[in-house]
């Protein structure tokens, strides 16, 4: 039967959603994660620059750990938390240097 292998296929997928959501909601309820997650909002309110600048970083982390041939794992989670703390990175710049920020509302950033 052809239908079942979609239908095993969507249900895995729509647990392994519900999973993470819980996960989410969960770790965002704990009373001591609270505090570590107070950077959340920020790379809200400077959404395009975090996303541009996540995805310049996580390119740039992703080709310049390439000719060291490291397990995908690895390069995936070097570039993730570089994404997240290199847009954090262009944040504070932002915040701290009036004419870099200047430059990026000129650029709707």
């Amino acid at each position: 039967m052809i239908l079942a292998p979609f239908v095993a296929r969507t249900l895995m997928d729509v647990s392994h959603l519900l999973l993470i959501l819980m996960l989410a909601i969960v770790i965002t309820q704990w009373e001591p994660s609270q505090r570590g997650l107070r950077f959340i909002p920020v790379l809200g309110r400077f959404s395009l620059l975090t996303f541009l600048a996540h995805r310049v970083v996580e390119q740039t982390l992703a080709l310049g750990l390439r000719p060291f041939h490291l397990p995908g794992e690895l390069v995936y989670a070097v570039c993730l938390g570089g994404g997240v703390f290199g847009s954090l990175a262009f944040i504070l710049l932002r915040r701290r240097f009036a004419g870099y920020d200047r430059v990026l509302r000129a650029v709707y950033l």
